[in-house]
């Protein structure tokens, strides 16, 4: 949906759309839907303004930001970008900060994958590196966990018999004018 509109745009203006121009799109679409998609995106690109990231909440909000996460492991991953951003970060920083914050959103989160993939956007394209890093955190096992059967004991054991009273129920039709 998305790009078509872009494309419909680049052709009857004759020129590359803005990503403003997509956020804008999408913006009027989640809204138009009232939240029904259930949709929070994230948004970032290159264009002639410069680079861009925008996140589009599920009824249209927007909000630009130099960086932002998105996800289950969200939160830890803004506390790195929080402590560490800086602008004018090279590209190689930025890749290591990137990493970071992605492992810390694996690590403090259950729901998380344990791979780092990277998407790096430039003004003369995108390059996907994946993995770009594999995520080696594992806890270690304290002691062994392994116990042989009848290991814990049985104290007691109780068995009560339930009262249960049979109950019929009719149902009947109702009547359709």
């Amino acid at each position: 949906m998305l790009r078509s509109n872009l494309t419909l745009q680049g052709l009857s203006l004759g020129r590359n759309p803005r990503l403003i121009m997509a956020c804008r799109i999408l913006q009027d679409f989640l809204f138009r839907h009232r939240g029904q998609i259930s949709a929070m995106l994230l948004l970032g690109g290159v264009d002639c303004t410069g680079p861009h990231i925008f996140t589009v909440g599920p009824y249209g909000s927007v909000n630009k930001a130099p960086f932002a996460t998105m996800g289950s492991g969200d939160l830890p991953a803004l506390a790195v970008f929080e402590d560490r951003y800086k602008p004018k970060m090279t590209e190689e920083e930025a890749k290591q900060l990137v990493r970071d914050a992605i492992t810390a959103g694996i690590t403090n989160d259950l729901g998380s994958g344990s791979n780092v993939d990277l998407c790096v956007i430039r003004r003369d394209g995108v390059e996907y590196i994946r993995p770009f890093e594999a995520s080696n955190y594992k806890s270690q096992r304290l002691g062994k966990y392994k116990y042989d059967k009848g290991t814990t004991p049985v104290l007691s054991e109780q068995t009560t018999r339930l009262q249960l009273d049979l109950v019929e129920e009719t149902v009947q039709q109702m009547e359709v004018v």
